[in-house]
């Protein structure tokens, strides 16, 4: 005996390139919520320390948001987009 449950979809609201990042102050909320800063630390012997820093900022969304991952290349000027395609549901990062 299976739980039935009524949903009505929702029609869901689609950036365009024009709007895709409103203002610097919506990609600080949403990289705050959504995003990675990282920082390593490496050994490496083509350094004169010994040792590589790797500085790192990722964002991980579904696949439908693509456009919106591209555009973060775009307003940051720099990135490149990895699409997953471990399983169906999941997107890409940046």
């Amino acid at each position: 005996m299976g739980i039935k449950i009524n949903v009505t979809p929702y029609p869901r609201f689609v950036r365009t390139s024009s709007h895709l990042i409103p203002n610097p102050y919506w990609m600080a909320g949403f990289v705050s919520g959504e995003g990675c800063f990282y920082v390593g630390v490496k050994k490496s012997p083509n350094y004169k320390t010994g040792y590589q820093v790797v500085l790192e900022f990722s964002v991980s969304q579904h696949s439908r948001d693509e456009q919106l991952l591209i555009g973060f290349i775009s307003f940051f000027g720099c990135g490149k987009f990895n699409s997953n395609s471990r399983a169906s549901h999941e997107g890409g990062n940046l």
